[in-house]
């Protein structure tokens, strides 16, 4: 309880000071990575080839990426650092969203954006980060969509819904099949900032106090329909193997003004 009452003691001695805490900015990018996928010409629909022999053609679909923030790495900050650091963030405006902790991280990515999973640009946020620390991962959660959920279609109830799709698949040899998908399945992962996004990625730490970034979460087109058995697999399955499909294979790259381009 005397560590509570200090802690607390400290945020007051330093409000005065709070102001004066030097702020950075992260933007997030919300990316697709088309690479495997094919587009015809004039046509925003997608074909993707799939592990198991089908053919998909995405017509249509929505994703509620509902919150991703950064994650400090391990390891205490010097005291009077941390106290100023926690206190900014505690005063920090925040939306509140019902059925959902609120977070006190100033870097959360909220509130949720559907984003079309046939974006040809990215999905962009801005957060202010507090100076002085340290990040080393990301947490990226898809979830329902709140009805103040940025990037809500006009034509469609995506409130409620973490990912809605208008497709068809085909077998080999067979006629292409309709299906829609409006789930409200969850997923989420917790990755390493990276600075590149091929083979030779590694992991590195952003220190908020150097300047501002950009991170860049690109999920991988061209698997998302891999290891769903359209043909003999329930249809209350593909939401699952899907979204895990989307997580499993998203890549997180931090830029900096040190980073190499891209």
């Amino acid at each position: 309880m005397d560590g509570v009452v200090g802690r607390l003691v400290g945020f007051l001695l330093l409000l005065p000071l709070v102001g004066c805490v030097d702020e950075r900015r992260v933007v997030f990018s919300l990316e697709w990575d088309l690479a495997g996928a094919e587009r015809a010409a004039g046509d925003p629909a997608l074909l993707i080839r799939t592990d198991l022999g089908y053919q998909v053609w995405l017509r249509r679909g929505f994703l509620a990426s509902h919150a991703l923030d950064l994650v400090e790495c391990a390891g205490p900050l010097p005291p009077l650092a941390r106290l100023a650091a926690d206190a900014a963030a505690l005063l920090a405006p925040a939306p509140a969203f019902a059925g959902h902790v609120l977070s006190l991280n100033p870097s959360t990515f909220r509130p949720a954006i559907v984003e079309s999973l046939l974006a040809t640009t990215p999905t962009t946020s801005a957060r202010v980060l507090v100076a002085g620390r340290r990040y080393c991962d990301v947490n990226f959660l898809v979830a329902r969509a709140d009805a103040d959920a940025g990037g809500l279609p006009d034509d469609l109830a995506m409130a409620g819904k973490s990912l809605y799709l208008e497709a068809m698949f085909a077998a080999p040899g067979a006629a292409p099949v309709p299906f829609t998908i409006a789930t409200s399945v969850t997923a989420g992962r917790r990755f390493a900032l990276r600075r590149r996004a091929d083979g030779e990625a590694r992991s590195v730490a952003f220190d908020s106090a150097t300047g501002d970034a950009v991170v860049r979460v690109r999920r991988r087109m061209a698997s998302l329909f891999d290891g769903v058995d359209f043909a003999r697999q329930p249809r209350s399955e593909w939401p699952h193997r899907i979204l895990a499909n989307l997580v499993d294979d998203t890549v997180v790259v931090l830029e900096t003004a040190e980073t190499e381009p891209r």
